[in-house]
């Protein structure tokens, strides 16, 4: 099966599949027709997506590895959330030493 590459916001997903199709773009999204919840009332369901099993298609955040500064790949939601964890304890930590540095300088 081929896999082709979107690019969004500054972050490239690398493993999208060619199929299912036809796939489109509006706004800058990319979607599939067949993802379609336009009937979903009449046909008495929710429109409803389930985070955890989104496939992230190997994007690619160009500086997201917090080790050193490089690019990070993210496939699943677990892979991105725990890289939201890490700058959100990155930050906490930064944080911490402007506000340790302001009250030596007071």
């Amino acid at each position: 099966m081929a896999t082709y590459s979107y690019t969004s916001n500054g972050i490239q997903f690398t493993n999208l599949n060619s199929s299912p199709s036809p796939r489109k773009t509006i706004n800058g999204k990319l979607f599939s027709q067949l993802n379609d919840f336009a009937y979903a009332n009449e046909d008495g369901i929710k429109p409803m997506l389930n985070a955890v099993e989104i496939d992230w298609n190997g994007a690619v955040i160009p500086n997201g590895d917090l080790e050193n500064g490089t690019s990070k790949t993210i496939n699943t939601t677990g892979d991105l959330l725990s890289l939201i964890d890490k700058m959100q304890e990155e930050i906490y930590v930064l944080s911490a030493a402007v506000v340790a540095l302001s009250a030596r300088v007071g």
